[in-house]
């Protein structure tokens, strides 16, 4: 009896939601006996409750090594670099974390802006606090000048803020005429997702509370005002989530700073990385991640 009206308590809350991108009301997907995650039926949109998936997930927020995240950020700013114009020179970064990714722009000689909600409690770059003009507070509550910016982007943020939609209007406000914005975020439709199931590295944060598809984070996007979006899977970023998901099936204990930070992990993580490289050149859906350029 207590099995059945718990089911019932979970099928009632998923009726009880809609896409927040196209409306339609959201349909529970089982991942397992002990998650299920809530999608949308017509654009693949996902949200999750985390006392519905909780996945095994870690404890902090942040479960990467700074050594992987600066191999990660060079390859994403050499991606970026690509869509800037000349004579651009005002960036904002949305979530900086560390500031490895600002530090660039601010050597390159950009005005540079940060924004960061103080979730991750790793030190941030001396260079950057001496040269970039940092708020620390939820994006959602930050004040900036309207048209003032010439590139916006956040890096593996989307996928965490509680108001997507003020936030892309408010990206939308803050930009120049012509200025970019540029998003990298897990891709709900990605193969992995469908394979690894609960074990999907990108389950393993326990802040991760949605998962754009491509369709739904094009509709947000337009309907927040921008008038092109692209989108391109990056077989490059976060090489190391098919090993992870898999050694994460292995050993679902959770624990602290997740599975990147058991030092015996570390070996089999490098030695799995390279042979699923090579896949995701083969099949691209299995890459998980979405690059998002969009246009002003």
């Amino acid at each position: 009896m207590g099995n059945q009206t718990e089911q019932k308590n979970k099928n009632l809350s998923s009726k009880s939601l809609v896409c927040e991108a196209c409306s339609t009301p959201l349909k529970p997907w089982k991942l397992d006996e002990v998650n299920t995650l809530d999608r949308c039926p017509s654009c693949g949109h996902i949200h999750r409750d985390l006392k519905r998936c909780n996945a095994n997930a870690r404890t902090h927020p942040w479960g990467g090594v700074v050594a992987y995240d600066r191999i990660r950020n060079k390859l994403t700013f050499n991606s970026m670099k690509k869509i800037v114009s000349e004579g651009d020179r005002t960036v904002l970064d949305i979530g900086f974390g560390a500031a490895l990714l600002l530090k660039t722009w601010v050597e390159k000689g950009w005005n540079a802006f940060g924004i960061e909600a103080e979730t991750l409690e790793i030190p941030i770059d001396a260079a950057v606090k001496e040269k970039a003009t940092l708020t620390f507070c939820k994006v959602e509550e930050a004040s900036f000048e309207d048209s003032f910016f010439d590139l916006v982007y956040a890096i593996h943020v989307i996928e965490h803020i509680d108001n997507p939609r003020a936030v892309f209007e408010k990206c939308y406000a803050i930009l120049k005429k012509d200025g970019k914005l540029y998003f990298m975020t897990p891709n709900a439709k990605s193969l992995g997702l469908v394979w690894f199931k609960a074990s999907w590295w990108n389950l393993e944060d326990p802040t991760h509370i949605r998962f754009y598809s491509p369709e739904s984070v094009t509709k947000m996007l337009k309907d927040a005002g921008f008038s092109s979006v692209k989108i391109r899977y990056p077989v490059w970023d976060s090489v190391m989530m098919e090993a992870n998901s898999i050694l994460r099936m292995i050993d679902a204990r959770p624990n602290k700073n997740g599975i990147l930070n058991k030092s015996w992990m570390r070996i089999p993580i490098i030695l799995l990385a390279a042979p699923f490289f090579a896949l995701r050149l083969l099949v691209r859906s299995l890459s998980p991640s979405m690059e998002i350029i969009a246009h002003k």
